[in-house]
This record gives C-alpha cells, sequence and structure tokens, in this order.
C-alpha cells in the first residue's frame, strides 16, 4: 500500500472510531437514557417458618430501594434489588449469596433473619470480598470487616434492660432461650452479667426451634420462685409462652421480652399479662395510640442499613466493596431510634434505649429511656475477649 493511502487509512479509521464514541456518550448523557441497574441482594425468607419474622425486614428493604429509585437512584443508576428466598435454611443463604455475588452481580447484600444464617454467610462475603448488612439485634462476640451490624448488641439492649429489672424487682434471675447460637450465647452472657452484679440465677430454659408445648418450661420457672422472667424468644414462641404462663398461673411475675417484636407484643396477648416489659431504641406507637405501618426496630435497622449504604456510594462516587467499605463508616443518616451512625471500630450503630410496658390496649407504655446513646461493645467488657471465647468454647456451653 502507497505511504499516502495509509495514512489516509488510519485518520478514516480514527474518525470512524471517534465518530462511534461521540454516538455512544450522546446516548448515554441523553435524558431518559437507561443506565445498567446497580444490582444488591436480599437474603430472607419468603416461603416458610421464617416468613413472617423475615417479611417486615423485607418490605423495609423494598421501601428504601423505592425511595432511592423514585429519588433518581444513586450514581445516575437505578437501584435493582435481587430477593432469594432462603426459607429460613442457613446453607440456602449461603447458596444463595455465592450465586448473587458471582452471577448476579449483586456489590452488596442485605438481610439473613438468623445468626445461623449470618454465620453461614460471612465466609461467602469474606472470601469474595464482598459486604453484608446485617440488621438483627444478636448476641455480639464475633465481628467481620465485611459486616455491617445495624441491630443492637447486648450492651445496648439485653443487659441495660436486665439491670434496670434487677433494680425494679428483684435479684432473682430466670430465662427461657432458644436452643440456637443466638439463644446459647446470649444466655452465657446474661448468666456472667447476672453473677457479677450479685444478682441470683435461678435458672433457664433452652427449648428447641418450634417448640410450642412450653409447660415443663413453665412448671422450672415456677419451682425457680424468680423475681422477673427473661424471655429471648420470638413470634409464634414467645406468644404462646404467655399464654401458656398465663394458664398455669405464672402470669404475676414480671417478664422482659427481650426479642419479641411489636406485632408479637401487640398481639394477642396484649397486656394480659400484669407486667410485661419490652426494650428497644424505637417504639413505633405509644399506648391508646393506633400501632404505626407496621414498622418496629428491627425493621427500623433494616431500613437504615439500605440507607447507610447508599449514603456511602453517593459519598464516594462509586458502588465498589472496597469504597463502601471505606466510606460508611463515615456516614450518619436521620431514622427513627435517631441519628444512626456507625461505630468504626466495631462497625455496629450507637443505639438509644427505651424500655416499655405493654398497655392493656396492647400499646406501649415508655418507662424509662436512656438520655445518652450507647456505644456499641461486641465484647462485653466484663470479661476479656479471650476468656469469652474460652467460655464458648467450653463443653458446658449449652447447659443450663
Amino acid at each position: 500500500m502507497k505511504p499516502g493511502l495509509a495514512r489516509w487509512t488510519r485518520w478514516g479509521s480514527l474518525l470512524l472510531v471517534l465518530v462511534l464514541l461521540a454516538s455512544l456518550a450522546v446516548q448515554v448523557l441523553r435524558p431518559g437514557a437507561t443506565r445498567a441497574p446497580i444490582v444488591i441482594g436480599l437474603l430472607l425468607a419468603r416461603s416458610g417458618q421464617a416468613l413472617p419474622q423475615d417479611a417486615p425486614l423485607a418490605a423495609a428493604t423494598r421501601r428504601v430501594v423505592a425511595e432511592l429509585n423514585a429519588s433518581g437512584g444513586l450514581l445516575g443508576r437505578p437501584v435493582q434489588l435481587l430477593e432469594e428466598d432462603t426459607q429460613g435454611d442457613a446453607r440456602r443463604a449461603a447458596s444463595a449469596a455465592q450465586r448473587l455475588i458471582r452471577e448476579q452481580g449483586a456489590v452488596a447484600l442485605f438481610g439473613c433473619g438468623s445468626a445461623e444464617c449470618r454465620d453461614a454467610v460471612r465466609p461467602v462475603v469474606e472470601g469474595l470480598g464482598h459486604l453484608l448488612f446485617y440488621p438483627l439485634a444478636h448476641e455480639g462476640l464475633s465481628i467481620s470487616p465485611h459486616i455491617v451490624y445495624t441491630g443492637a448488641l447486648p450492651n445496648q439492649q439485653v443487659l441495660p434492660a436486665l439491670s434496670w429489672a434487677m433494680e425494679r424487682f428483684g435479684p432473682r434471675v430466670f430465662v427461657s432461650a432458644v436452643g440456637d447460637v443466638e439463644g446459647e450465647r446470649l444466655r452465657q452472657v446474661l448468666q456472667e452479667f447476672v453473677r457479677l452484679r450479685g444478682g441470683q440465677w435461678t435458672g433457664a430454659v433452652v427449648v428447641a426451634p418450634g417448640q410450642r408445648d412450653f409447660e415443663p418450661a413453665i412448671l422450672a420457672a415456677q419451682r425457680a420462685r424468680p423475681d422477673v422472667v427473661v424471655s429471648l424468644l420470638r413470634g409464634t414462641a414467645h406468644r404462646q409462652w404467655v399464654d401458656q404462663s398465663l394458664a398455669m398461673q405464672l402470669g404475676g411475675v414480671p417478664l422482659l421480652a427481650l426479642r419479641a417484636r411489636e406485632a408479637d407484643l401487640r398481639g394477642q396477648d396484649g397486656g394480659r399479662m400484669r407486667e410485661q416489659f419490652t426494650a428497644w431504641s424505637y417504639l413505633s406507637a405509644p399506648a391508646g395510640e393506633p400501632p404505626g405501618t407496621g414498622s418496629d426496630d428491627e425493621a427500623a435497622s433494616a431500613a437504615l442499613a439500605v440507607q447507610l449504604w447508599a449514603a456511602a456510594v453517593r459519598d464516594g462516587g462509586s458502588v465498589r466493596t472496597d469504597a463502601v467499605a471505606a466510606h460508611v463508616l463515615l456516614q450518619s443518616v436521620p431514622g427513627p431510634q435517631g441519628v444512626a451512625a456507625l461505630d468504626a471500630r466495631s462497625r455496629h450503630l450507637w443505639r438509644a434505649l427505651r424500655i416499655a410496658q405493654v398497655a392493656p390496649d396492647g400499646g406501649l407504655d415508655e418507662v424509662a429511656h436512656w438520655p445518652r446513646y450507647i456505644r456499641p461493645e461486641p465484647w462485653p467488657s466484663f470479661r476479656s475477649v479471650d476468656a469469652w471465647r474460652a467460655l464458648l468454647a467450653s463443653p458446658q456451653r449449652g447447659a443450663p
């Protein structure tokens, strides 16, 4: 080829490339142009026994995603929420997490309706360098740089609430807990706390997940003659504990329900138990007023998880995991519990605390609140981290 012809051919090719790039830019920047969505994943039950507990978390997550898209999305792109039905099974959740990240391109995961689910998904997000936003109140005693925790730790809810109850009702404590990961670990924390605070640990019952007959457990509580019973039961299990306690004349002992949500407290048991209390950062509606939109503290925490992620994306200008992980620790967003801000050391929220009594109409009468936000402590400070690990690893860990 002659030199002049070759030169004109190169210039022609370059001009063609420039025209194509300009056309692509016009299409991308044109008002109304469609850009690839930002994909995030949701790991919650959409069927099975876990559905009633997970449904409020899913609804709160969907609402925030819809609000983001209604306001233009993030970085000029819509947010697409892909939901996987875990059916309350931890192994399904882990497989779904792999699928969302590897096949669907999810840049962040939200949800998990149990500690078992969280612990199963943890090695997935750690191995793939991704993030999980976990909304439930939980037992603590571990942290991960790949998990952002928006639920309450024991030092932000369970322990101060129990301290309040012991001062008000007496030092003798009895606990009912589910025999799962969270229930067993929390029981250990509570037993150590009561002992070190000078109280009397009168006993505990560990019930199987899905158990509905609590007569033997309630008989054990009656024999223990406690000043206060602490319930770590959720959903139907809590409501049936209340029903059977009333039927067996245990209803006169104050009950501190630390895992039951507002729907459980406002349900059929309502205020029939003379002294039933709960403790959360957020109470959706006081006694005498109609219940709110179905939200509760943990649903609010699920919404805050998406809001914190979105704020980190905007601040860092990227959906990359490393950028979000760094910038999310710098965010604070308004929420129903107050201003939500993460503690960079523990990746948990600072949280308020309110204690309420269940009123006869099923509403919640606030009886105490903490004037300052409580800093998160994943490992309760009355033991060293090594001591906690040794205690949890001991063969007696599951014994009452």
